[in-house]
């Protein structure tokens, strides 16, 4: 059986050069972008665009703990038209200078079990016809967490606090990835009960922060 295979136009090379090419870059802050269009032959350009992108990609577990398909969740966060309706000759170089600005609220990126996520700076050269040509840079973004300094104590909340009241004593709720920390488990009884045992596990969350779909089309 034959076996369809897109077709890429070529006939363009895309650079796309970052103020900070290794970052770091936080929220609210301002990114200086450089894109280069480069023609190696000649053609007709309906629009040419720059835009910043957030993205995501989600997949959850069967019930036999198999992963299903990802789903991908884009967000154009601004996105600049550089120029529409143009003949592109070859050998041609043309630059745009343009700055995007992250929003304060942006989300970290991150690289998970379920969840994966980062922050995008993509151009697309338009050629009609659904044909395109596209270039991406990762945009280096950190996120630091909020200024919270939670005291010792206990925390949690039993789901049976009528019959067994269970808190764990920590140092904090500030912790590092790969660090090690030590708690204390208090069991309150507050009727007579049987219990086979008593486990203590470390559960990891992940969160999907996308909550609207909006491509670039």
């Amino acid at each position: 059986m034959a076996r369809f295979i897109p077709f890429k136009p070529t006939g363009a090379k895309i650079k796309i050069d970052l103020d900070k090419p290794h970052g770091p870059y936080y929220p609210g802050d301002e990114v200086e972008v450089q894109v280069t269009l480069q023609g190696e032959k000649e053609l007709h350009v309906d629009e040419f665009w720059c835009g910043l992108f957030s993205w995501e990609r989600v997949t959850t577990e069967d019930s036999d703990g198999y992963s299903s398909n990802w789903k991908t969740m884009e967000e154009v966060e601004a996105e600049q038209v550089l120029a529409e309706n143009f003949e592109l000759a070859s050998g041609t170089v043309r630059t745009y200078r343009l700055r995007f600005w992250i929003p304060k609220d942006a989300y970290p990126p991150c690289k998970g079990v379920y969840v994966n996520g980062g922050w995008d700076i993509r151009a697309r050269l338009d050629l009609g016809l659904r044909r395109t040509i596209d270039h991406k840079a990762a945009l280096p973004l950190v996120v630091p967490p909020p200024p919270e300094n939670s005291p010792e104590g206990e925390y949690g909340v039993s789901s049976h606090p009528d019959i067994v009241d269970m808190r764990i004593w920590l140092p904090g709720l500030e912790f590092l990835e790969g660090g090690v920390f030590k708690g204390r488990l208090a069991v309150r009884g507050r009727k007579k009960f049987a219990a086979r045992e008593v486990r203590v596990k470390l559960v990891r969350i992940e969160h999907a922060h996308g909550s609207r779909i909006r491509t670039r089309n």
